[in-house]
């Protein structure tokens, strides 16, 4: 998954991220569930990619 979050919500109504949230976590008792979602990455540069893992980090 290397789109823009905007075009994988409105294309494929984030399957991906609905699929782990419900069918895994949820089901594993795993609540609240919150994703956040980096992209694209692909044609990120190192600012960009260093904040996102300081936000994961936090």
């Amino acid at each position: 998954m290397d789109t823009s979050k905007w075009y994988y919500w409105l294309m494929n109504r984030n399957a991906g991220h609905n699929a782990m949230k419900t069918g895994v976590l949820e089901f594993c008792g795993i609540k609240p569930v919150k994703i956040s979602a980096s992209a694209p990455v692909k044609s990120s540069d190192d600012l960009k990619r260093k904040k996102w893992l300081d936000e994961v980090e936090a």
